[in-house]
């Protein structure tokens, strides 16, 4: 997921091998091997969700036809469709169990490091690596800073919380190694100098702390932290914080730029104003069918198709009910991650399910200030509360059957027969 600028032509390779592994598990439900998947019944999405994904696709494609470009907006709509359909699908089916859900999460935790090495080494000048920038912005194997920095930001509650968590560490070594990688991703994150990253990480984790205070149960037997721990913890976070604002990394020059009064910094900022005032002023003309997908960049100029707000510049481009179905979709998936949480109070998979709640609170923060909604970094802690609902509701529906079996009575036992033999003397 942290490779797009490698890819065949427009196409990442990331893209390729996700349309593969969709033809491979076509192939096994068609040939009837797919015992190893989730199954058949299990793999549909939530009505709601499918309801507001088509909505959302439909109204992409009648905003097409009249847009200036309609060839490059039809093929933003389909990716989007790709994301939203097929892909969600795709880990619906090889979300078996919890073990399933662990290997996935083990995998994006895998990215993340990999994309913040690349930029680490690239920032102390190691490698060469990302595209060019005049503030030393890193931007790993992605086209784009930002789009470095909305990846990192969305994993950062992941980290916070030690998600997966099949079962509970103890001991130093898991601490100091939590810390670590923590550390790792939030000094690739500075790395990018996305402020509005270090926004969406901190909204992030702040609701993944909420959720977990408020959703938490308490375990018989466990071992409460004490607090003096959670000062040490506390203190080191912000000696290691405040160090990290005393080197050179991008997000804290660019922080004392905004603040001085800098000329570049404070012109994107009012340039994104601007453009977020003039969709608001062009409401009434996008109410049923917008302008087109990603029009600014078609026409080759400075429009609102070009505005940063995610949610406003979906206004624009596909009306006000396509962004609608957007935000429909966004409210049931917070609704899913809640449900979650209290189910899953008490067990190994309830840190998971905080994390995915976490980061789906960065992302939704980050789009804000960022146009991500082709990106699927975006798409992927929706994706992943998708597939954990699917999950659960499919334990717990197996769990009701397992209760609702009758045991039998001692009257429905068969009745033992004594062996046949000589009496005994």
């Amino acid at each position: 997921m942290g490779f797009n600028r490698i890819g065949i032509g427009f196409v990442p390779v990331s893209d390729f091998i996700f349309f593969g592994l969709a033809g491979v598990i076509w192939m096994l439900t068609l040939t009837g091997t797919d015992r190893r998947l989730t199954p058949r019944g299990a793999r549909g999405a939530s009505p709601r969700i499918l309801v507001a994904s088509v909505v959302l696709v439909t109204m992409g494609v009648l905003a097409g036809f009249g847009s200036f470009e309609p060839d490059i907006s039809l093929q933003i709509v389909v990716r989007i469709a790709y994301l939203t359909l097929l892909w969600f699908w795709m880990l619906r089916c090889v979300a078996v169990d919890r073990h399933s859900i662990s290997v996935l999460m083990a995998g994006w935790r895998a990215a993340v490091l990999i994309s913040c090495a690349g930029a680490i080494a690239a920032n102390a000048g190691l490698i060469t690596l990302g595209v060019s920038s005049s503030e030393n912005r890193q931007s790993a194997w992605f086209g784009h800073p930002n789009d470095l920095a909305g990846f990192l930001a969305m994993a950062v509650p992941v980290f916070l919380l030690g998600a997966p968590r099949e079962r509970t560490a103890r001991g130093r070594w898991p601490q100091l190694r939590w810390a670590g990688l923590l550390g790792v991703v939030v000094f690739g994150l500075a790395t990018t100098g996305s402020i509005s990253s270090l926004l969406a990480a901190v909204a992030g984790s702040a609701a993944a702390g909420l959720g977990l205070s408020l959703t938490s149960a308490r375990v018989p037997g466990a071992r409460r932290v004490h607090p003096i721990t959670v000062m040490v913890g506390a203190l080191a976070g912000l000696v290691a914080l405040g160090l990290l604002a005393r080197s050179d990394v991008p997000v804290f020059e660019r922080l004392t730029r905004f603040e001085e009064g800098d000329a570049g910094v404070n012109s994107s900022v009012d340039d994104r104003t601007d453009l977020n005032e003039e969709v608001v002023q062009s409401f009434d003309q996008v109410l049923v069918v917008g302008n087109g997908m990603n029009v600014g960049s078609a026409r080759g100029e400075q429009s609102a198709g070009d505005v940063h707000n995610m949610y406003l510049k979906l206004v624009f481009e596909i009306g006000v009910l396509g962004a609608a179905a957007l935000v429909f979709l966004l409210g049931v998936t917070l609704k899913q991650a809640w449900l979650l949480m209290r189910s899953t109070r008490g067990s190994p998979l309830h840190a998971t399910v905080v994390a995915l709640f976490g980061s789906v609170i960065a992302a939704l923060t980050f789009a804000f200030f960022q146009p991500i909604n082709t990106q699927r970094y975006f798409w992927l802690p929706l994706a992943m509360v998708q597939a954990l609902w699917t999950l659960r509701r499919r334990e717990l529906r197996d769990a009701a059957r397992v209760a609702d079996t009758p045991r039998p009575t001692a009257r429905d036992r068969p009745a033992v027969r004594p062996a046949i033999g000589p009496a005994p003397t």
